[in-house]
């Protein structure tokens, strides 16, 4: 295999790639989207939890025969854990309506909702076991309604102590480990924010809870609230001179203790995807929203290695919702804003094309549920690609050629390499986004003729390129899978 004629292939794709930046896999599920329809279309919500080894846990709620919770378990490459649950897929009757979710440290799962009780609606949480059973041992036989907040439970939080925060609209809550209120918290467990509507919850490294919403339900804030539920800082509010109403979907504390918000911000009459960043100190670090033509939104972020953000949202047009994905950099300028048109769901439920989004070393994986008829969605995951770093490890220049064998690999890796002249090598394999993951050899000379090499490798499982790099800064990559 000729290097030089491979190379011009690569560097062609890359640049016929530009105005694509994001591509679904094709090694998952089938052309890179993998849709799970047990159920005959009739689910909603389709959020995902990312779990140490890749797998997500797909949360939603099944319309059928009554109202069910469901759970799947969903293994790297987009088909259901078969060890897990039903072939994959657990299902609770419940008088609870699940809307989010979280982990605890031993791998149960806190949900929040509501319960529709005596004609109405109560926020309400429920927990799971690891394995998707229902665990009894939390509130009253596994569930607990909150009788005292609002109606409809919107966000969930577990910190490392595995302290349980549940906001609905107008009140931060917290329960103890069993399900019951803690009354060390607030009044008896609930801390109450009439002046603003209460949307998501993280957490800062000092302990600070942080609540974030809409402020008299039309500027993005932000609140601290402490260990007792009293309030430590004043609230801060964004006030965009010219956004007419924003709307908050989550905040995400980062590593720093700086915040980011994504919502949307309504400008000249038209919905668009905002980013809000402040500094640990409660600095604005910039504002940003996009420019499109109709009505759109952010649902999730992801972090990139290089800091940069990923994010996706839901486009509403001509009775559909599309699910969007946009790439920020760490300054907050939009680099590429890009429809994913084959992510669509009729406007049938009033939910989301798109809901949840995670960076897994090489690929970005998203969830939500999708359109399989006119009147049927399902859940799905898919894998994306993210070409823009991906081809930016391809260099130009010809470095004589090689052989990579075997390709799957298991961990051991041959290289049949020719040189025309002496020369210095770097051998490396890294991520699909340049991040070295494994320095096999680091400026080693060889002589001038052919070589077998061998080189042994512990990373994981996945999608990889093998990159040798010589002195004049000269590389050369091939395609890597490792299976075990």
């Amino acid at each position: 295999m000729k290097h030089t004629l491979l190379l011009s292939l690569l560097i062609s794709l890359a640049c016929a790639l530009n105005a694509q930046q994001f591509l679904l896999d094709e090694n998952y599920g089938e052309n890179g989207i993998a849709v799970h329809d047990k159920y005959n279309g009739q689910t909603a919500e389709g959020n995902s939890i990312l779990l140490e080894d890749g797998s997500l846990l797909l949360m939603g709620r099944n319309n059928t025969l009554g109202l069910r919770i469901e759970m799947l378990k969903i293994l790297p490459d987009g088909t259901c854990d078969p060890a897990f649950g039903d072939e994959g897929i657990v299902e609770v009757f419940a008088n609870v309506t699940y809307v989010d979710a979280a982990l605890q440290s031993d791998g149960k799962i806190v949900g929040v909702g509501y319960r529709s009780q005596g004609g109405t609606r109560k926020a309400s949480a429920f927990r799971l076991n690891a394995d998707g059973s229902w665990d009894t041992s939390f509130g009253n036989n596994g569930s607990v309604v909150l009788e005292d907040a609002s109606t409809r439970a919107v966000d969930v939080y577990i910190d490392a102590t595995d302290q349980i925060y549940l906001a609905d609209r107008n009140n931060l809550i917290r329960l103890s480990k069993d399900g019951a209120l803690d009354t060390e918290f607030g009044e008896g467990g609930i801390t109450s924010l009439p002046a603003g509507s209460i949307v998501s919850i993280d957490q800062r490294s000092d302990g600070a809870i942080i609540v974030a919403g809409q402020y008299l339900n039309t500027k993005i804030y932000y609140q601290e609230i402490g260990a007792t539920g009293d309030t430590l800082a004043a609230k801060v509010v964004h006030d965009s001179a010219e956004s007419t109403r924003d709307s908050v979907s989550f905040i995400e504390v980062l590593d720093d203790d700086a915040i980011l918000i994504g919502g949307a911000m309504v400008a000249n009459g038209i919905k668009q995807t905002a980013l809000v960043k402040y500094s640990a100190d409660d600095q604005l670090q910039f504002a940003e929203k996009l420019d499109l033509a109709s009505d759109n939104w952010m649902t999730d972020l992801a972090l990139n290695p290089d800091g940069s953000i990923v994010c996706i949202g839901n486009l509403n047009e001509e009775f559909e919702y599309r699910a969007i994905i946009s790439h920020f950099d760490q300054d907050g300028s939009n680099a590429q804003t890009q429809e994913l048109e084959d992510l669509v769901l009729r406007d049938i439920f009033r939910s989301e094309a798109i809901s949840s989004c995670h960076v897994v070393s090489d690929r970005i994986l998203v969830s939500g549920i999708y359109a399989t008829g006119t009147l049927s969605v399902d859940y799905y995951t898919a894998s994306i690609v993210n070409t823009d770093q991906v081809s930016a490890i391809f260099h130009n220049e010809a470095i004589d050629q090689f052989q990579l064998f075997p390709s799957p690999s298991d961990g051991s890796i041959g290289i049949d390499l020719n040189l025309s002249e002496p020369q210095s090598l770097t051998i490396s394999i890294v991520d699909l986004t340049g991040r070295q993951m494994d320095a096999l050899a680091e400026n080693a000379r060889f002589a001038a003729g052919d070589h077998v090499l061998q080189y042994e490798t512990d990373i994981p499982p996945g999608q990889y390129y093998l990159s040798i790099l010589n002195s004049k800064g000269a590389q050369f990559t091939e395609q890597l899978i490792i299976v075990r």
